[in-house]
């Protein structure tokens, strides 16, 4: 009777466990399928942007549109799932408002920022200013930020002007903003500015001393440490996370572009606001070829380093259709 009782037991395990990977089997096909509907998008139009042959702006623009529709669907979910965790306050200080066109655009640096304000510039004032020649006059170029405005005033345009948020490749746009900051603008100071950052590849915490004794570089291992902490003193628009600058799930964007993919997005953003013949101040399509740089530059960051910046940029690599894995991957091949 014993024996009979334990077999029973043993054809329950076997029958529960053989249904268990049936189940298991039809969520990864499930799983197949949905990536193929959404990769398949994702990937014929990032290969068509990048495609200089057989360029054609109605195709594109056609795909760039599926793509924004598919960009601001993900945006929408994720809020929906993490709104306790993702309604922080607005940042006004972040936000350019062009009041002719009526639009309010969230700049952060390190995502062609300076492309997408030279663009708004020229809409606002009616020149054909590159962001070359922005970047020069800087100084002496103003734009107007959303917090100039009272709290009235604000609202009515968060509420009511077209909004874009421009993103970018967490772990690509660190590397950008390490070596334009730290490696080769060292007139910008920002070696010394961010000295302190040290401390996260030292064993000492005088950071008055390390500066004064080396005034040496920021390496990009400490600059990784510190751009993943909190530390207020260490976070910079540069690279604070564009979930916590543009704060998407407070202000319903109309437009999400990908540095990525930045020309032929800003191309149709412009269609989307009513403005045509004004080609002459949209960007070039350039190939992308930083991948190999990216490498190099993470080959010696361990991989504790690089989960940091997966806790730092959840919400940037999940909101706007990023993927750490994917990243990860591509970092670790030859």
């Amino acid at each position: 009777m014993k024996r009979k009782t334990k077999m029973t037991t043993v054809g329950l395990f076997q029958h529960f466990f053989k249904a268990l990977l049936a189940f298991i089997s039809v969520l990864i096909i499930i799983y197949i399928y949905l990536y193929h509907e959404h990769g398949t998008l994702k990937a014929s139009f990032q290969a068509e942007v990048k495609n200089e042959e057989d360029y054609d702006e109605e195709d594109v623009d056609r795909l760039v549109e599926a793509e924004q529709q598919r960009r601001k669907s993900l945006l929408a979910k994720y809020c929906q799932s993490n709104f306790s965790s993702s309604a922080k306050s607005l940042n006004t200080f972040y936000f350019v408002v062009s009041e002719n066109r009526k639009i309010i655009y969230c700049r952060t640096g390190k995502t062609g920022s300076t492309t997408t304000s030279a663009l708004l510039y020229n809409l606002e004032h009616g020149y054909n200013m590159t962001a070359k020649e922005l970047k020069i006059n800087k100084g002496s170029i103003t734009s107007r930020l959303l917090s100039t405005y009272n709290k009235e005033e604000i609202d009515h345009r968060v509420s009511s002007y077209y909004s874009i948020v421009v993103t970018r490749n967490p772990i690509e746009r660190l590397a950008s903003a390490w070596i334009s900051r730290f490696l080769y603008n060292h007139h910008l100071r920002y070696n010394d500015r961010y000295g302190s950052m040290l401390q996260t590849v030292s064993n000492t915490s005088n950071t008055e001393n390390i500066k004064d004794k080396n005034n040496q570089q920021v390496p990009f291992l400490a600059f990784i440490r510190a751009a993943t902490d909190n530390r207020k003193e260490w976070q910079n628009r540069h690279w604070i996370p564009v979930s916590d600058a543009c704060t998407p799930c407070k202000i319903h964007y109309d437009y999400i572009a990908h540095t990525e993919t930045l020309a032929d997005d800003l191309r149709l953003f412009l269609r989307k606001v009513g403005v045509t013949n004004r080609d002459d101040i949209l960007p070039q399509t350039k190939k992308r070829g930083a991948e190999k740089k990216l490498r190099n530059l993470f080959a010696l960051i361990p991989l504790e380093d690089l989960r940091r910046v997966a806790r730092k940029f959840k919400a940037d690599f999940e909101m706007f259709g990023y993927s750490y894995e994917e990243e990860v991957l591509k970092l670790s091949q030859p």
